[in-house]
């Protein structure tokens, strides 16, 4: 009977596996240089509410053990329209989904069997957790005269943001990719020194305009959500702008499709955000989508387990902290840039404790 659910767990993980396949460019071409743009006459609707100052989500439910022999034939969309979650611990299946997720990066077909090098794997030893800063970042413009306070907090202008990215640049910081991160407290995938994730929320055109070039000429990578029902629309990117961002080495990831609050959405309506979210990113922009990031830092276990029954790897919060924990791959921590903080203030914040 152990025998038998294990295999149906497997079957699982393979289907999620499977909707992983596409292929994607995860290095930034350095020394690019581009000249700035005018700035924006006007900005954009702000969709992010006011940071609270990072709280964490109410109690979640607990994650569940390994095979213990109880039967369960329901379907994957049951399990997680009832907020429970069925786990991936098994070494095998853990080691096919990062021999998937290796390919993705090297742009080879998925459609192969899966060879597993046990030797290797064994010499690699999984991560407990990572001290690794995720920034979060929303605007890069200087906000409009009658710019509210929440606008203001959210926008760092391009002067500072250029500072700010010259600074990492000077000081050995290496940007890597949420997948680098996953690989490593999955497998014990080797890290740069100083490495540092660089995120940006609810896509807006400034990402394109400001940026996007500034990562370019300093040689980063960021990490873009977006929000695809607003792609296009006044203040946000629009298609053809994610794709040059993505050939030039930029990661772009979900956001939902209208950002909406997924914690107080029915199953099926937050099913539909995070699978349609990323169908059309996917469609859009030919990679895969592998990474989310929940609208205004709010989720819970059900939303948890929609992200997993629709084939992401993982989620960044709004959660301060640079700890990032293998078993919470789903509550990856940020570190909020404001856009108050001075060179000062920034560099306190990158540097880990």
């Amino acid at each position: 009977m152990i025998a038998i659910i294990c295999r149906f767990r497997r079957l699982i993980v393979l289907s999620l596996a499977a909707v992983l396949a596409g292929t994607t460019g995860l290095v930034a071409t350095p020394g690019v240089a581009f000249a700035p743009a005018a700035l924006p006459a006007e900005a954009p609707r702000l969709l992010e509410e006011a940071p609270a100052e990072d709280e964490a989500p109410s109690h979640l439910a607990s994650r569940n053990g390994g095979c213990d022999g109880a039967s369960d034939d329901r379907s994957v969309g049951e399990v997680a329209a009832r907020g429970e979650r069925l786990p991936i611990n098994d070494e095998e299946d853990r080691a096919e989904l990062i021999l998937r997720a290796r390919r993705l990066r090297t742009n080879s077909p998925v459609e192969e069997p899966v060879v597993l090098d046990t030797d290797r794997l064994q010499r690699r030893t999984p991560r407990p957790e990572a001290q690794v800063p995720i920034l979060m970042y929303h605007h890069i413009a200087v906000p409009g005269p009658n710019a509210d306070a929440i606008r203001c907090d959210l926008s760092v202008s391009p002067a500072a943001f250029e500072a700010q990215m010259a600074y990492l640049a000077s000081h050995g910081y290496r940007t890597v990719s949420l997948l680098d991160l996953f690989e490593h407290l999955q497998s014990g995938q080797a890290l740069p020194a100083r490495p540092i994730i660089l995120t940006f929320d609810d896509g807006y055109d400034d990402n394109y305009t400001y940026a996007y070039p500034i990562l370019r000429r300093y040689g980063l990578q960021g990490t873009f959500f977006i929000i695809t029902g607003l792609v296009g629309r006044p203040g946000y990117l629009t298609w053809e702008q994610a794709r040059e961002m993505r050939r030039g080495g930029m990661s772009l990831e979900s956001h939902t499709c209208t950002h909406l609050d997924l914690t107080r959405s029915t199953p099926g309506h937050v099913d539909e955000e995070v699978k349609d979210s990323k169908a059309a990113l996917e469609r859009e922009l030919g990679g895969p989508v592998l990474f989310f990031s929940y609208p205004s830092g709010k989720y819970n276990a059900a939303v948890i387990a929609a992200l997993e029954a629709n084939g992401y790897l993982g989620a960044v919060t709004t959660r301060h902290g640079t700890t990032q924990e293998a078993s919470a791959l789903y509550e990856l921590c940020r570190v909020r840039i404001r856009g108050s903080d001075t060179l000062e203030t920034f560099a306190q914040k990158v540097e880990l404790p």
